[in-house]
């Protein structure tokens, strides 16, 4: 599952819901530096860089 724009609101609520599920997640964002830091505690969650506009 890929959530666009995790760093806030419904993208990271969408994103901590499906990793509780056991779900693999890429979280995608603008800017990495602004990703929740819990991200990092969760093996299935992947923070990346959008690279497209």
């Amino acid at each position: 599952m890929r959530s666009n724009e995790v760093h806030t609101g419904m993208g990271e609520a969408i994103t901590f819901e499906y990793a509780k599920r056991g779900w693999n997640v890429v979280a995608t964002m603008r800017d990495t530096a602004k990703a929740n830091p819990a991200f990092t505690d969760l093996a299935n969650v992947r923070a990346m860089r959008r690279r497209w506009s």
